[in-house]
């Protein structure tokens, strides 16, 4: 391991994208920091790595919904690797039901994104010198539907975010763009439904499921800054749905 590799960080790393992503981080020369996997789940990552860091146990989504907990993120991945050169910024969390029922809860939950998102984004951004940072959000931010309300303002609060800040950035030369998912075949979409799969395939145009494989693909790819003139985008990865 060099010095000279670039270092990636990755947060909310333990599900959905983050495994692959990290793999494919790793196979294309980054060093990586990886932020949300609980200490069970560290095995699952492979075998002991000078490459591969993990963020402290107690820097969970609700932490990283503060600043203090965006900058001790980003201050734990500097100590361990020197410097920060992309960043996929994600927090998960979903809530639907009509919208005149909404609770409390459900709306400091979708508030949730917003905080991490925005605190995380702002630490990652500040540390930065040039680099790229994806958003990981959900194409109902773009394509709001009944029964997703806060959820779909939630997510639409972020993708306006990274399309705001990725123009505001520019210049700097740090890029940062959002992809914006829906219909991936991954256990937790929609409960884990995976004997739906096919029927639930049928409301995309593709008739298709994403593969989180793919995804991985589209965000390292962005993350290697393999097309720096794409700028404040929210790059749409749901089979035409939206």
């Amino acid at each position: 391991m060099s010095d000279s590799q670039p270092v990636a960080l990755v947060m909310d790393a333990r599900r959905f994208v983050g495994p692959d992503l990290t793999s494919k981080l790793l196979a294309g020369g980054f060093r990586v920091f990886l932020q949300g996997v609980t200490l069970e789940e560290r095995d699952s990552f492979g075998e002991p790595s000078p490459a591969v860091v993990f963020a402290s146990a107690e820097l969970d989504q609700p932490r990283m919904a503060t600043r203090a907990g965006s900058d001790a993120m980003v201050r734990e991945c500097i100590e361990s690797f020197g410097r920060i050169d992309a960043a996929f910024v994600r927090s998960a969390d979903f809530v639907d039901g009509p919208f005149l029922e909404a609770t409390d809860d459900d709306h400091n939950r979708m508030r949730l994104h917003i905080d991490v998102c925005f605190h995380s984004l702002q630490a990652i951004a500040a540390s930065m010198t040039t680099g790229q940072i994806v958003v990981g959000t959900s194409a109902h931010g773009e394509r709001p539907t009944e029964g997703h309300a806060i959820y779909a303002a939630a997510r639409a609060s972020e993708n306006a975010l990274a399309r705001a800040v990725g123009r505001e950035l520019a210049p700097s030369g740090i890029t940062v763009n959002a992809v914006a998912t829906n219909f991936m075949r991954f256990p937790e979409f929609r409960g884990g439904w995976r004997d739906e799969y096919e029927q639930i395939a049928n409301e995309t145009p593709r008739k298709m499921m994403g593969e989180i494989a793919e995804l991985a693909d589209l965000i390292s790819f962005l993350m290697e800054g393999r097309s720096p003139h794409l700028v404040g985008q929210v790059l749409t990865f749901d089979g035409g749905w939206s």
